[in-house]
């Protein structure tokens, strides 16, 4: 579950604090959210610009101050200052020439040096003003597309080869004027081992290897790089001996790890263990364990549909106003993707220009999301790896009516600070995801999450649903859309049906813009039914 802007209560949160809080919580990394990684390529392009006027400079001022040392040098050699001292006319000529013909040149040298420090300045403040990709970074991109081989089973070998990205998701590659070398494979198979993704890193690393045989490389450029064929084969017997172990003692996915269903090793995989049915069991709109849950997490984020025709001949799409005035001459068309639990789609809510306004004024906010702990704090880690701002309606003029609309539209109470949250803008990097989570707190709670409105800002080329395990369910994104969803039924009590998770993103950036509706302001709007387990169906 996403963490809100406080530690604790976040509805007594002062707008004053939530901006400083914004600025300050966490740290911002490239590799989190796309946008960031888009700023430090803006950052680079102008700074190649200024790299190459400073190199042509430097080249010029230094054949310049070479010449005026030579010249020095010469004169040196043949004493010119002591015979100048004692008075001697050749040597005072000499001495008088060397400066005279020498120095302007190399006056105005330097000052042309001079007139580079600002530049110099801004070159060098790049690591500390956050404008320049750092190794951490690097670390994060890196695990993300280790996390997207995970998921979609990248073919490596086109990759090696072509430059191409091709997965279950895309039998049609995507060409790319790069080819990854055999320092990349090897580096991103290591993060992968480290990030606990170890079946990525088995076969990264393999694809080193394969890299390393195939190309002309000698053995000395490779050992220059740190890639030489004995260092990476030792690191691939490393991992593939850790991939096994893991996958012995806690199977081949949790929430933490992934691994091959079976080992590398021949011997292992033998084991009778490896070679039994694993066809699960799921059961649509049950609850089951969070291996299951995880496993089904992956295979809906492959594209892969396990409902009956019985429960998919049930849904439908229709257009809707739900008895709105605002709505009546111009209905929402919505798609109903699960009946119980309700999950709904609505098409075209939010309009192009408030979508790019939205991510404008986000933009400037985005710091690395964290998740909420039993103990009333946070962390980061790898369960969820995006980039998160908070807005809250006084710092953009258009949410007041965004908030308006989506009240009418579902009939609840969604104005913020005791029927709802601020608006969580979210923007997912390489390999983007958030593992299998809830977004109820907790029973009963006044504060509970009562509803989730997530709206998509952007579209997304290949990956990036947003999947319901329990339910079957997986939805795209698509700009502009709106994704509904009850946590609670009409007296608070939490669905456990509707655990859901953030796929990663193969290819394009995913912008959302996310409303947490609170439970305890809906008594009006949503009154308690009269049974205990009534559920909510609406817009219907």
């Amino acid at each position: 579950m996403a963490h809100s802007p406080s530690k604790f209560s976040w509805q007594i949160l002062s707008r004053r604090n939530l901006d400083l809080f914004v600025k300050v919580r966490w740290s911002q990394l490239l590799g989190q959210g796309f946008v960031h990684l888009q700023r430090s390529n803006e950052t680079d392009v102008e700074a190649i610009g200024r790299y190459l006027v400073i190199n042509s400079i430097g080249e010029k001022s230094l054949q310049r101050i070479s010449r005026y040392l030579v010249s020095w040098s010469g004169l040196e050699l043949s004493n010119v200052g002591e015979g100048a001292a004692s008075g001697h006319p050749l040597h005072i000529y000499a001495l008088t020439r060397h400066v005279a013909l020498g120095w302007p040149a190399l006056e105005t040298t330097l000052t042309r040096l001079h007139n580079q420090t600002k530049e110099m300045e801004w070159a060098v403040s790049r690591s500390t003003s956050g404008r320049c990709a750092t190794k951490e970074d690097l670390s994060q991109v890196s695990a993300g597309m280790a996390r997207l081989h995970d998921f979609y089973s990248l073919n490596l070998t086109m990759m090696r080869q072509h430059g191409a990205l091709q997965s279950c998701l895309n039998d049609e590659p995507v060409y790319s004027s790069l080819q990854p070398t055999a320092r990349d494979f090897h580096q991103i198979g290591m993060e992968a081992a480290s990030n606990h993704i170890f079946n990525s890193g088995v076969d990264f690393l393999a694809a080193a290897l394969d890299a390393i045989e195939t190309t002309n490389t000698t053995h000395e450029e490779h050992q220059n790089i740190g890639t030489d064929f004995s260092s990476v084969q030792k690191d691939y017997k490393t991992v593939t001996k850790m991939h096994d172990q893991v996958l012995e003692r806690k199977g081949p996915r949790t929430k933490k790890h992934s691994t091959r269903s079976r080992p590398v090793d021949r011997k292992l995989a033998k084991k009778k263990k490896y070679h039994r049915s694993k066809e699960s069991l799921f059961t649509i709109g049950k609850v089951g364990s969070e291996k299951e849950s995880v496993n089904q997490y992956w295979r809906l984020c492959r594209g892969e549909d396990h409902r009956p025709v019985k429960i998919k001949s049930q849904l439908y799409c229709r257009y809707v106003n739900n008895g709105s005035p605002l709505f009546l001459i111009g209905p929402l068309k919505m798609e109903i993707h699960s009946l119980d639990p309700y999950v709904i789609t609505i098409e075209d809510f939010l309009h192009p220009n408030e979508r790019s306004k939205i991510i404008n004024r986000a933009s400037v906010n985005l710091e690395t999301s964290s998740t909420f702990r039993g103990n009333g704090g946070s962390e980061v880690g790898v369960q969820r790896t995006s980039s998160t701002a908070w807005l809250w309606e006084y710092q953009l003029s258009l949410l007041p009516n965004l908030t308006h609309r989506m009240q009418e539209i579902t009939g609840t109470y969604a104005k913020e600070h005791f029927a709802a949250e601020a608006y969580q803008v979210l923007n997912y990097g390489v390999g983007g995801h958030y593992t299998v989570h809830h977004d109820a707190i907790s029973k009963g709670m006044v504060y509970n999450r009562f509803a989730t409105i997530f709206m998509y800002l952007t579209d997304v080329e290949k990956g990036g649903l947003t999947v319901f395990p329990w339910l079957g369910v997986g939805i795209e994104p698509r700009a502009g859309r709106v994704l509904v969803w009850y946590n609670t039924d009409k007296a608070g009590n939490r669905d456990d049906r509707l655990e859901h998770g953030a796929c990663p993103v193969l290819l394009g950036s995913k912008w959302a813009i996310n409303k947490w509706l609170h439970y305890g302001g809906q008594y009006k709007a949503i009154p308690c039914g009269l049974t205990v387990d009534e559920k909510i169906n609406q817009p219907l």
